[in-house]
């Protein structure tokens, strides 16, 4: 204990000054990186959005949702940035060039999201709607960019630290006070006050310890204020939650395309047709002069034809919260 009190001392603001400047440059590290994959995944999300849009208004019917997908992602990864990846270029002729990758850059690089998409077809063949959460997460777990930081570091395990480091900061400044009180306390039975000047070895020690336990609390609060400003005005774990989610509703609707689901102009489409009838009901219903208005002679022949409209309203309620079903029944 002895041990620990004396090594406390002497290393404990020269520890916490090189934790904090190892984690600053490791947080610094962490969010070029996640800006990195947030350019690389929002490229991937437009360019999948973009396209099934496309075939969306072109009416493209898919027989093949494997072949389909491949396809698609084929497309799409010709437009996705590069992440680092050595790539040899070697000229063939004026006009064009051959690209030379190994299979672990392909894996590793700007093509690792395609790589692992395609080895999760079979989720997108499903008629039964799959976890889109769970298929994200194993998706881009595979993507090595995405898991490690220059791939040494865990980015998960490494943000979690950062993320409770001012709280170990506090906690260590706290113990440097306690380490430095119980330091000085002792020494006070060593001073003669009858002869302060005989005693001044003591006192310089007292003095020392006081200010080291004060030394201690400020750099612990200091380095905790530091860190949680910079958790708060650059974060990184809420840029990857976005990023993950922003891949997740891409997937959703890719599944939801191929199985038949109304893209994004199918429902404009349809919401503006929907008003359109309605507006016309409405109309012919407060036009005295209107075919409706004339043979709607009793009161339960009005109730049965607003309890019909009804009906039909709810049908089509009902199939815009059911994005997948049959667009012949919508």
């Amino acid at each position: 204990m002895q041990y620990l009190m004396i090594v406390t001392s002497t290393s404990l603001l020269e520890a916490m000054s090189v934790v904090l400047i190892v984690a600053l440059g490791l947080r610094f590290l962490a969010h070029r990186a996640s800006k990195e994959d947030q350019l690389y995944y929002a490229t991937f999300t437009r360019e999948i959005e973009k396209r099934v849009e496309r075939d969306d208004i072109g009416k493209v019917k898919v027989d093949d949702v494997e072949v389909y997908v491949e396809g698609l992602l084929d497309e799409v990864a010709t437009h996705l940035p590069s992440r680092g990846v050595r790539v040899k270029m070697s000229d063939i002729d004026d006009n064009s060039t051959r690209k030379v990758m190994s299979v672990r850059e392909y894996a590793g690089g700007s093509q690792s999201l395609i790589h692992s998409l395609k080895s999760e077809t079979n989720a997108f063949k499903a008629k039964q709607k799959p976890n889109f959460n769970q298929l994200t997460q194993r998706v881009m777990g595979k993507d090595a960019h995405w898991v490690r930081l220059h791939n040494v570091f865990p980015i998960d395990s490494l943000i979690r630290l950062i993320d409770v480091l001012p709280g170990i900061f506090v906690v260590l400044g706290i113990f440097g006070t306690f380490v430095g009180i119980n330091n000085a306390l002792p020494r006070i039975a060593e001073i003669d006050f009858n002869n302060l000047s005989s005693s001044s070895g003591v006192l310089s020690l007292f003095v020392k310890d006081v200010a080291f336990s004060m030394q201690a609390s400020i750099a612990g609060i200091g380095f905790s204020l530091l860190v949680s400003l910079l958790n708060t005005l650059f974060p990184i774990s809420m840029v990857r939650d976005s990023i993950a989610r922003r891949v997740e509703d891409c997937l959703e609707f890719l599944w939801y395309f191929v199985h038949g689901g109304k893209g994004v102009n199918q429902q404009a489409e349809a919401f503006s047709q929907m008003i359109v009838l309605l507006e016309n009901i409405d109309q012919k219903i407060n036009d005295p002069s209107s075919e409706i208005a004339r043979s709607s002679g009793s009161e339960s022949q009005q109730t049965d034809a607003f309890s019909k409209m009804i009906k039909l309203l709810e049908n089509i309620s009902q199939q815009f919260r059911n994005p997948a079903s049959n667009q012949g029944n919508a």
